[in-house]
């Protein structure tokens, strides 16, 4: 796959040669364009998608500064590098910090513009690759994702009770704080595709539903993830305008069984979802006991309470699984904390609290709201200003004493983090602006 190129110079015989000398350096490059002005820069950037731009600094009108702050924010994976006659340190900071590749001084010769070429072409393809990988990773989880559900819901039958499953499943398909409530129906096998067709017309909240058969042709068990404003109050709402379709369904077909449904209430944690479970096949059973004049939500008034009795007295239990669960994390986040500065990473810590890299990943974005990286991250920056603030050491000298390997990459971090150059942090702490040196 090509590279392309956008070369941007207000000297066209500047321009020329770098055009050239992009050619000479590789033939997967590809020169899409060459504009001699930092708007024309932009415009020719939205239109032709160049991979690397390389720029010149000063043009008349729009800079080739600004117009890189300008492109980055409607194209933000776009890579500079700067060629230019102005051999100021402030120029090269500023260009640096924003996320500019390399800055070359003019005359440049071939080798040292290759080099900066080459460079950044390993660069996107680490991306591309990392890019690819991501998106089979996500078609993978397309086709595990139906499996998984099915998991979910079987790990709630009291013949597969696995809390580690369940909890597991639980949180890949994100239910561990979801509100939910669980309908399981009773129907003949030649009526099956009638009823899903009608209901997810006539109920489109059932789109998001988690759905699998328990007995072939006779009963399905299917979990809803209700309206978050009002979760008490939303199991009756769609008992009741079950009802009205149940009731339509098995008046248009008289010599056909009746369909019937059993509604639980709202159940808040995975492991409430068994006592759901038994709450929905209580309600079928008895509504099917009843079926001469009991509708579903009726037979939904009268079970109700049965879950928060079942909830109370495991209530104990849930608080000790939640209890685990944050002794783990933080187990995690101190293992971070004590091991930042070395090469650290998501198998490494996972191991530290004995739990697969997935598992672990999953659990720990779900407790503290940060993935490994961006949780290491935060670190890293955290001691960074710290450093900045209390010592004399440089900026260079600081990129790995807090465990980064490249200045620029920390540069950009750091910017990406406080909103500030590190050069500009130091200087405000000597002055005693910055009070923020966590």
């Amino acid at each position: 796959m090509s590279i392309r190129v956008l070369v941007v110079d207000d000297e066209p015989i500047a321009a020329q040669a770098t055009n050239v000398m992009v050619q000479k350096t590789d033939a997967v490059l590809e020169v899409v364009g060459t504009c001699f002005s930092g708007r024309d820069a932009m415009e020719k950037t939205a239109l032709l998608h160049p991979d690397i731009v390389i720029m010149d600094i000063q043009m008349p009108g729009l800079s080739g500064l600004e117009a890189i702050r300008k492109i980055l924010a409607f194209a933000s994976e776009t890579r500079f590098i700067i060629v230019s006659a102005y051999s100021e340190f402030n120029y090269a900071v500023e260009a640096l910090s924003m996320g500019a590749s390399d800055y070359l001084l003019k005359p440049v010769k071939q080798a040292e513009f290759s080099a900066a070429l080459k460079k950044v072409m390993a660069d996107i393809a680490d991306h591309r690759a990392e890019m690819n990988a991501k998106d089979a990773r996500q078609k993978r989880l397309q086709i595990a994702q139906p499996m998984i559900q099915r998991d979910f819901i079987h790990a709630l039958l009291p013949e597969r009770n696995s809390d580690e499953r369940l909890l597991a499943c639980a949180s890949f398909l994100g239910l561990s704080n979801q509100p939910v409530f669980i309908v399981v129906f009773l129907y003949d096998t030649g009526r099956v595709a009638q009823l899903w067709n009608i209901l997810l017309e006539r109920l489109p909240e059932m789109k998001e539903s988690i759905r699998d058969v328990l007995e072939e042709g006779t009963a399905c068990a299917l979990i809803l993830v209700p309206a978050n404003e009002s979760p008490d109050t939303y199991p009756v709402d769609f008992s009741r305008r079950l009802d009205f379709i149940l009731a339509d369904m098995n008046k248009k077909d008289k010599s056909a069984a009746r369909i019937l449904a059993g509604v639980s209430q709202t159940t808040t944690r995975p492991m409430q979802c068994r006592f759901g479970l038994q709450q929905a096949l209580s309600a079928l059973e008895y509504a099917e006991a009843f079926s001469d004049d009991k509708l579903p939500s009726q037979v939904f008034d009268e079970t109700k309470m049965q879950l928060d009795q079942q909830i109370n007295s495991s209530y104990g239990q849930q608080e000790n699984i939640l209890s685990s669960t944050k002794k783990i994390v933080d187990q995690a986040a101190s293992y971070i904390e004590k091991n930042f500065n070395k090469e650290l990473n998501l198998v490494e810590v996972a191991s530290s609290v004995n739990l697969s890299p997935y598992y672990f990943s999953r659990l720990f974005k779900e407790h503290t709201g940060s993935n490994f990286k961006e949780r290491l991250l935060q670190v890293r920056i955290k001691h960074a200003k710290q450093l900045l603030s209390k010592t004399d050491s440089s900026i260079k000298e600081i990129t790995y004493l807090v465990g980064f390997n490249d200045p620029n990459y920390f540069s950009k971090v750091f910017h990406k983090y406080t909103g500030i150059r590190a050069g500009d942090y130091r200087t405000s702490a000597e002055r005693g602006d910055s009070k923020d040196e966590g």
